[in-house]
């Protein structure tokens, strides 16, 4: 069985937009994976110090009875989180938009020209075209 042209070009086109379509769901599914953020964030070692290093500043004041109306000290959280948009150069400028969004213009892009190549090539529906392609 012999496979015409139309049909392998749409089905390179098809498969140009589900490759798109699936890194998409991929970032998404990292951005819900790493805590759903609204901008990337990368782990700080001089934050996690000073997170775990708490405890010791804690113990300083313990005595005093700070503690007792403002309540245990917050935690700066120092975590990687995969954005929506991102915050900077490096890794936080990984992100839902800065991979997302590329894939899924450039595999459209990708099979937009395909299918206008073959539109300009002259072939109606079921009509071979300059090629002899059906």
């Amino acid at each position: 069985m012999e496979t015409s042209g139309r049909t392998r070009a749409n089905g390179r086109a098809r498969w140009t937009l589900i490759a798109g379509v699936a890194v998409a769901i991929g970032s998404i599914g990292a951005w819900a994976a790493t805590g759903a953020t609204v901008f990337s964030r990368v782990e700080d070692p001089e934050i996690t110090r000073a997170n775990e290093s708490q405890g010791e500043l804690g113990a300083l004041f313990e005595g005093t009875g700070i503690n007792d109306t403002l309540g245990e000290m917050e935690r700066v959280d120092s975590r990687f989180t995969f954005g929506l948009l991102p915050t900077g150069p490096g890794l936080a400028a990984l992100s839902v938009a800065t991979s997302a969004l590329p894939a899924l213009a450039i595999s459209a892009g990708l099979a937009g020209i395909r299918t206008a190549g073959r539109q300009r090539a002259g072939a109606l529906p079921g009509e071979p075209d300059a090629r002899g392609n059906d």
